[in-house]
C-alpha cells in the first residue's frame, strides 16, 4: 500500500495499494507459495494547477492568484476553485484505498453564514492555469461530497478515493476537483 499526502495550503492525501506488484524491492531467485503486496509508504501531491473563477468577471483570470475563492460574495456573483493533480508517477494497476482532497480555509467573511457547505466536483473537461476564467471554465459534476467549512482557520477534508481511482486507472480522465458552495447565488465564501 502506498500512501500520497499533501501538505501545505491545498492537495490531494490518498492511498493506493498495489497488488501483486513489489515497489522498491528487488525480484527474489527464491520459490514463495504466496503473492507478494507492495509495502506502505507515504508521500504528497501538490496541485500542478489551480485558479478560480468568478462570474462577476467572466472574463479575468486568476491562474497566479496565491489565495482561491467558493461561494458567493454576493447574491449576483460566484466563485469556484478549481485544482488539477499530476498522478502520473503512479502506476495505473495501484488500486485506491481512499484518497482526501485537503484546503486550508486562509479567508471568511466576518458574517454569517458560520458553516459554508462546500462540495468537491469532478472537472470534466481540460483547463489551462493562466487561461481559465468564467466564460471558458470547464464543465463539473458533483461528486456528492460535501464539508461544512467554519469560519475556522483550518485545514478541511473531502474524500475522492473513487474519483481518484479513475484517474489513476485512467489518467487520460484527469482534469482536477473544482470546489463550489452548495448553496450559490446565496451570500456565503470561503
Amino acid at each position: 500500500m502506498k500512501s500520497i499526502r499533501i501538505a501545505g495550503l491545498m492537495g490531494l492525501s490518498l492511498t493506493i495499494g498495489c497488488l501483486l506488484v513489489l515497489i522498491g524491492s528487488s525480484a527474489s531467485a527464491t520459490h514463495q507459495s504466496k503473492p507478494q503486496f507492495a509495502p506502505s509508504a507515504t508521500g504528497t501531491f501538490s496541485p500542478v494547477a489551480d485558479s478560480y473563477v468568478y462570474s462577476a468577471s467572466p472574463t479575468d483570470t486568476h491562474g497566479s492568484d496565491t489565495t482561491l475563492y467558493a461561494g458567493s460574495p454576493s447574491a449576483s456573483a460566484i466563485w469556484r476553485a478549481l485544482f488539477r493533480f499530476d498522478l502520473s508517477s503512479l502506476p495505473t494497476n495501484a488500486v485506491v484505498d481512499s484518497a482526501i482532497f485537503r484546503a486550508y480555509m486562509t479567508q471568511a467573511p466576518s458574517s454569517p453564514p458560520l458553516v459554508l457547505n462546500i462540495g468537491v466536483y469532478r472537472i470534466m473537461a481540460g483547463w489551462n492555469e493562466p487561461s481559465v476564467h468564467w466564460g471558458n471554465h470547464p464543465p463539473a459534476t458533483s461528486l456528492g461530497k460535501i464539508t461544512g467549512v467554519s469560519m475556522t482557520l483550518q485545514y478541511y477534508d473531502w474524500e475522492i478515493a473513487d474519483l481518484t481511482q479513475v484517474w489513476v486507472s485512467g489518467p487520460g480522465a484527469n482534469f482536477g476537483v473544482e470546489l463550489r458552495s452548495e448553496s450559490e447565488g446565496t451570500f456565503g465564501w470561503r
